[in-house]
């Protein structure tokens, strides 16, 4: 460091965190998602402009097909070029749900963080989010998975939406076991192995997981609790609704899903070139 350089001036860690954002259409309302993932982009630009301790990068993906419109800060990476059942023959061409290593690739190749952050479209996150990241990176883990809370869709007679979700935020909301918020090193990436299982349906976080704690060195695991009624160790992530759309129909993309991460058998280095 230069002997003028003030230790303001230090160089913070970077952070990219990445989003699968998709064209909503009727479609899109019977999954909550005209209302999930506004709620989530607005959530991670408040969290970001209320972060001090490291350098966050914002990243919207999306399929070459859909019209997507981002507020800055967001950029996007290059669209996804295929999906599930451009490489799955036994898929129908009705979801057109993406590859898990197309999003992280377009990320790896888009930025050049430290570190890298995943999350669902409908994921919100809380405003000391980042911060808390970055905070757990420096006391020496160096990958993490955060349980998200469960919100109601109104309180005391009102809808939650874009234009006031952070009346959720005194909220306890109710735990969920399922993982959908990864955090971990962009070397890590290079190892990890994903072949194609794709999101939108389990188990593409139970395959995350296992591939963030395989490919790192020091785990942590937040709110990791199986008593549901167990409150969290601290709130950071929120998903509007409890509603699990994809246990409801087209559950051929559950049981491929499944027998995609049975195979797991492809090095991500060759997805890199």
């Amino acid at each position: 460091m230069d002997g003028n350089q003030t230790s303001n001036e230090k160089v913070k860690m970077n952070l990219a965190h990445i989003i699968n954002v998709m064209e909503i259409t009727e479609a899109q309302r019977s999954s909550y998602l005209h209302i999930a993932q506004p709620v989530t982009i607005q959530s991670m630009i408040n969290a970001r402009n209320k972060t001090d301790n490291c350098k966050v990068d914002l990243f919207g993906v999306k399929n070459k097909f859909d019209k997507v419109k981002l507020p800055s800060p967001f950029k996007f990476t290059n669209d996804l070029e295929r999906c599930c059942y451009d490489v799955i023959d036994s898929l129908p061409k009705k979801k057109s749900l993406p590859l898990i290593k197309d999003i992280l690739s377009s990320l790896y190749h888009a930025s050049n963080a430290e570190y890298f952050i995943y999350t669902n479209s409908d994921i919100g996150v809380l405003p000391d989010f980042y911060n808390f990241i970055s905070e757990k990176i420096k006391s020496g883990f160096d990958s993490i998975c955060i349980n998200r809370r469960d919100m109601p869709k109104h309180i005391n007679g009102q809808e939650i939406d874009v234009s006031n979700f952070e009346i959720l935020f005194s909220e306890l909301g109710k735990y969920h076991m399922g993982a959908d918020c990864f955090v971990f090193h962009r070397d890590a990436f290079k190892k990890m192995i994903f072949g194609n299982v794709f999101v939108g349906v389990p188990p593409v976080g139970g395959v995350f997981l296992d591939q963030i704690r395989k490919t790192s060195n020091n785990f942590h695991w937040v709110n990791r609790k199986g008593d549901k009624q167990s409150p969290p160790e601290r709130l950071l992530t929120f998903h509007i609704g409890s509603d699990r759309n994809w246990l409801r129909n087209e559950n051929i993309y559950w049981t491929e899903n499944n027998k995609q991460a049975k195979k797991n058998n492809h090095p991500f280095e060759n997805h890199l070139k």
